[in-house]
């Protein structure tokens, strides 16, 4: 968000720099910024993972600047012109341009560990093992200055190793804390182990956070540790909040996004029901029994992909390069189009716009199952899209499903209108560039 809001600023300035500070320019300058800003997000430049990897960010900006110059003179002229228009194009992409040189400083200032968190784990176990993967990934605001073997656990393949004997006392923990410049203190150990509570509390009163497991993969990785996952973390942490006002708020957002989306891609809807009956003479919609809000069965609607007998040997997986998809029907896959009739399941208030993606229901009672917590997803109406659908590739297996799953309950926990929003954004940046299609 930072960013965002800095390079929003940037281009503000420059925009006036280069066309003044009239009464005319500045409305203009503002829509442009929106929009380029709108374009470079939907594009997953603002994606920590997008912007780990240069080529692939090189890329994204490759297309986003041509996408952002016809977005801002569209936006313009929309707008009723004015001085701007002619030179919205170029201002557009050059924006773009210049928020990529913007996004490679940042990284690399950030990669710096100056300005990386300096975190002291207790623990040397399997928990403090994916503290150490997380810390050590590429673009992590965090570095690892030790492990305490605490309480006996193994410490294979971690270093560097702090001796238990360093949180024996308050005091020497504190001194230990300072000694090497500890900003935040992470607990990984199992829940068995005892915890050094007098030396933790000198260390927190200390000005030093203390920050256990769950909470640390939540905000590092934007999804919940299901290993870790116990019942009273769910009772006692913040969130999880859905009371009648934001649900009369998401209520109101599903049917605005669900109708301006329907009728804007009536034309679209009409050509693939063309298209999906002119392959096979088959039906255009396919109706499928799926799980939703509070384990309510409903029909969910989609323009059919596969062929008329997909599942003539019983329900089964799709799997990736599936023979039973349609040559219509791996392109509307691709593009996601065939997931647009489910608007129809929104106002019906059968679905949200966004939230956990439905499932079968003989695939619900095979995975809650093996799966702890797997219905906790239906405390809230199944989505079209979603933060799982946003941050994990296509699910197809019931390690996919434990995966996404993972992903949904910490949008369970933290759901907003603005969370909401940044996922429709991303959405764009999943269908533009068909991550996860099967």
């Amino acid at each position: 968000m930072l960013l965002v809001v800095g390079e929003a600023a940037l281009f503000f300035i420059l925009i006036a720099m280069v066309e003044g500070t009239s009464a005319e320019a500045m409305p203009a300058a503002v829509l442009l910024v929106l929009v380029v800003v709108t374009v470079m997000s939907s594009a997953g430049m603002y994606n920590r993972a997008v912007m780990c990897r240069p080529n692939t960010l090189l890329g994204r900006a490759a297309v986003a600047a041509p996408v952002a110059a016809a977005a801002s003179w569209l936006a313009l002229l929309a707008a009723g012109g004015g001085g701007l228009l002619p030179r919205a194009a170029a201002l557009g992409a050059a924006c773009t341009v210049i928020g990529l040189a913007v996004h490679g400083a940042t990284v690399g200032l950030l990669n710096a560990k100056p300005f990386k968190c300096r975190i002291l784990v207790l623990g040397s176990g399997a928990r403090a093992r994916k503290v150490a993967a997380m810390a050590a990934a590429s673009g992590r605001r965090v570095v690892a200055v030790g492990f305490v073997a605490w309480d006996g656990e193994a410490c294979e393949g971690l270093a560097p190793l702090v001796p238990a004997e360093a949180f024996d006392t308050p005091a020497e923990a504190a001194a230990f804390v300072r000694a090497n410049g500890v900003e935040k203190i992470v607990i990984a150990i199992g829940d068995d182990c005892q915890l050094p509570l007098a030396a933790l509390l000198e260390c927190r009163l200390g000005g030093i956070p203390v920050q256990d497991f769950q909470s640390f993969c939540e905000s590092e990785n934007g999804c919940l540790d299901l290993d870790a996952l116990s019942p009273d973390w769910l009772i006692f942490n913040d969130g999880f909040r859905m009371g009648r006002f934001r649900r009369l708020v998401k209520a109101c957002f599903d049917r605005v996004v669900a109708g301006l989306l329907l009728v804007l891609a009536l034309p679209v809807l009409v050509a693939v029901a063309v298209a999906v009956k002119a392959t096979d003479g088959g039906p255009v919609l396919y109706r499928q029994e799926r799980v939703g809000e509070g384990g309510k069965a409903f029909q969910v609607l989609k323009f059919r992909s596969m062929r008329v007998d997909a599942e003539k040997g019983g329900p089964q997986w799709a799997a990736s390069g599936d023979a039973r998809v349609t040559s219509i029907g791996r392109f509307i896959r691709r593009t996601r189009i065939d997931e647009i009739p489910q608007v129809i399941n929104v106002l019906k208030g059968e679905m949200s716009f966004i939230g956990p993606r439905p499932e079968r229901p003989v695939f619900v009672d095979q995975l809650r199952c093996v799966i702890p917590h797997f219905d906790l997803r239906h405390r809230i109406k199944p989505g079209i899209t979603g933060w799982a659908q946003t941050n994990y590739p296509y699910g197809a297996s019931v390690e996919d499903a434990r995966n996404k799953l993972s992903y949904d309950l910490y949008y369970l926990k933290n759901g907003s209108i603005f969370l909401d929003l940044l996922i429709l954004v991303q959405t764009v940046r999943v269908v533009l560039f068909s991550e996860g299609a099967r």
